[in-house]
């Protein structure tokens, strides 16, 4: 049954009841497996990217706050009358 071969016309010539509740419970455990591994798939997925993002974001910022603090160093050492390249 997990391959996808279901012998229902065996299964029901056994016993009709049983097999048709083993079928209902196969197919309502098997959905909601695989339902559970693809919730899986996209969390991890998104966590991944949003660890990403997160990384890229903290980049970024650090980047942005060189180019000021030389920005700032360079405007102060005009008003010191000193040149922005020593």
């Amino acid at each position: 049954m997990f391959l996808g071969d279901i012998y229902y016309g065996r299964m029901y010539e056994a016993d009709p009841t049983v097999s048709a509740l083993i079928l209902v419970l196969f197919v309502l455990i098997m959905n909601f497996m695989v339902l559970n591994m693809y919730t899986a798939i996209v969390i991890r997925t998104y966590n991944k990217l949003q660890a990403r993002q997160l990384f890229l974001g903290e980049s970024m910022a650090r980047i942005q706050a060189k180019k000021a603090k030389r920005k700032i160093n360079n405007c102060i050492n005009l008003l010191r009358c000193r040149s922005p390249f020593n």
